[in-house]
């Protein structure tokens, strides 16, 4: 077919064509999706038959038990989910403050105590202030949001050797800091009397960590692993680094958490930050967004994330 032929028909595609695929990869029905975007059977074929011509391959693969995407269509979809978040993105952006842009920042908790603060103080400084929602979660649900189009940029801890490689092809990361995990104890726990904190200590002692499957309880147990022993087992475990560094100041439990965070508190008098004779390894704080995401606001952000993360 014929380019200028192809590029006609990808501009007739609507919202609803790209909705279709997205709703049977959800439902793995057509009919389903038909339903959910109050169309009948026949137009919902049709419309299939139109993003089929328009990609010139087959998308989805109807059988007796549903329907499901092919590979190219699975390809397509991620692209398209972008595509759609940035419609609905835009569309929340003039109708709320016109005037303003907006850009969804997508990070992980402790990014709050630490990056953000200066990021902000920043934009105002400079008055570029553009309108900031901020969605906090793992880095894997920030990656998954940022694929579908909800966020415009991520910043969260990514290990360069492994992180990277588990990005799609369309992603950019860049290194904003390094980061590492640190023990912490309240003031009053023995431990705080010591000059330096051993294995043994660590191992014997009571702990609130992150739960299993976080990237921080690996690294937990793996710090022990290398040192041949079994990691303790917390007594509680709890995903957020403020309310395990809050549990800490007040108990005689240990927890793990970055150093920004743990710095933070210690500067409240909150906790102890312990020297250890075996200290964790130290990651990055990355910045994450699309390839070809170039809009102006962005820019602004991604420059002001560069001076606001501190070195080290």
């Amino acid at each position: 077919m014929p380019s200028d032929t192809r590029q006609n028909q990808l501009e007739r595609l609507r919202l609803r064509h790209l909705r279709l695929l997205d709703l049977v990869a959800e439902r793995h029905s057509l009919s389903a999706a038909a339903t959910a975007l109050r169309v009948s059977q026949p137009a919902a074929t049709n419309m299939l038959r139109e993003l089929e011509s328009a990609f010139g391959t087959t998308l989805i693969v109807r059988s007796t038990t549903g329907s499901s995407l092919t590979e190219a269509g699975e390809v397509a979809l991620q692209r398209l989910r972008v595509a759609l978040g940035a419609i609905r993105n835009a569309a929340e952006s003039v109708m709320h403050r016109p005037t303003v842009p907006v850009v969804h920042v997508g990070m992980i908790p402790t990014i709050g105590v630490s990056i953000l603060p200066r990021l902000v103080q920043m934009l105002e400084a400079a008055g570029s202030m553009p309108r900031l929602i901020i969605h906090e979660a793992t880095v894997p649900a920030l990656v998954d949001m940022l694929a579908h189009g909800e966020i415009d940029c991520l910043v969260g801890r990514l290990d360069l050797e492994d992180g990277h490689r588990s990005l799609p092809d369309d992603f950019v990361a860049e290194v904003l800091q390094g980061e590492q995990l640190r023990v912490s104890c309240a003031v009053n726990h023995p431990l705080g009397l010591l000059g330096t904190v051993t294995l043994n200590d660590l191992q014997t002692a009571h702990w609130v960590v992150a739960p299993p499957a976080t990237r921080t309880r690996r690294i937990f147990e793996q710090y022990f692993l290398d040192a041949g022993l079994v990691a303790p087992v917390p007594h509680i475990e709890s995903f957020s680094f403020h309310t395990n560094l809050c549990i800490t100041a007040n108990t005689q439990l240990l927890t793990l958490a970055p150093r920004s965070a743990v710095t933070h508190y210690a500067s409240l008098g909150r906790v102890i930050d312990l020297t250890l004779d075996h200290p964790f390894p130290i990651g990055n704080v990355v910045f994450v967004r699309h390839r070809d995401a170039d809009f102006p606001a962005l820019e602004v952000v991604a420059a002001a994330l560069r001076n606001a993360a501190p070195e080290g």
